[in-house]
């Protein structure tokens, strides 16, 4: 078992609020004998992740001894569900990876990681009955006014091509060499791609930038050398119901920030650190 083998929040997010789990994962048995193990990883962190355990979002049952509820679904059974993430996946081991790789910030596990074995054999144990009926969600808009003063709505959408992520700055020089150097996009994420141009010395501008608008907190985020997670906001939330498909958008480098630390921008989600979609800049 490598040092510091630690999982994270997102891995129940996937079990759990992102799906449904079928109890033997039919790639390989995990040995009952690894149950205590996994149940340290169940409270720790992945080591090159970040801050999150599962503990923080799961709890095993509800209500919880502590009587805090957690936003993920309780990890009693998901060793017992035939499918997850809404009957996408039907291996629990996707599932715990899909939640490592977008919202943990880590490598995905394979078969035979000792950390993937440790963790069913627990989950497994924790299984209690027959196959668990699998769970379904839904995806629903964030929530616009959360201080509760008047009707709450969701924000309204946005026509194509009339969208702007960040703050404008009318009269910002053309000055710097790095104008007209261009970013493309890596799709990693949530179907993130588009184009990405200098326009002047604080102005980035995104053409046919696409998006399905769902996530936490995602902004623009620029750095240097793809360090997002010491990067800067160059946006507002991007968060969006119908996301963004082949938009135009801009974004600004923050106050005292300039051109010579921009190297690459990122669809950043902050809270987790996952980078969804991102691009380094060169000259045409």
């Amino acid at each position: 078992m490598p040092t510091g083998s630690r999982v994270s929040v997102a891995v129940f997010i996937v079990l759990f609020a992102c799906g449904e789990g079928s109890g033997s994962d039919r790639e390989r048995a995990p040995a009952p004998a690894d149950k205590t193990l996994g149940a340290t990883i169940y409270a720790s962190t992945v080591q090159g992740g970040n801050s999150f355990t599962c503990s923080t979002c799961h709890a095993l049952t509800e209500p919880a001894s502590d009587d805090l509820r957690r936003p993920g679904h309780p990890l009693g059974d998901p060793a017992t569900r035939g499918t997850y993430k809404n009957g996408a996946l039907d291996q629990m081991r996707e599932a715990v990876n899909s939640c490592l790789t977008e919202w943990m910030n880590a490598d995905a596990w394979t078969a035979d990681d000792e950390r993937w074995l440790a963790l069913g054999a627990f989950l497994q144990s924790e299984a209690k009955g027959a196959r668990a009926t699998p769970l379904r969600f839904d995806i629903v808009a964030p929530l616009a006014d959360l201080s509760g003063e008047g009707p709450v709505t969701a924000p309204p959408e946005q026509p194509p091509g009339e969208v702007d992520a960040g703050v404008s700055s009318p009269g910002c020089a053309q000055t710097h060499p790095k104008l007209g150097w261009v970013a493309t996009l890596d799709t990693l994420f949530h179907g993130v791609s588009g184009r990405a141009e200098i326009v002047d010395d604080c102005t980035v501008e995104f053409t046919r930038f696409s998006y399905d608008g769902t996530g936490i907190d995602v902004r623009i985020y620029g750095a240097q050398n793809g360090d997002f997670g010491d990067g800067f906001a160059m946006s507002d939330d991007l968060l969006r119901a119908g996301g963004y498909e082949q938009e135009t958008l801009t974004a600004t480098l923050p106050a005292g920030v300039t051109l010579d630390e921009l190297g690459g921008v990122s669809v950043w989600c902050v809270d987790v650190g996952v980078d969804f979609g991102s691009g380094s800049f060169a000259p045409p």
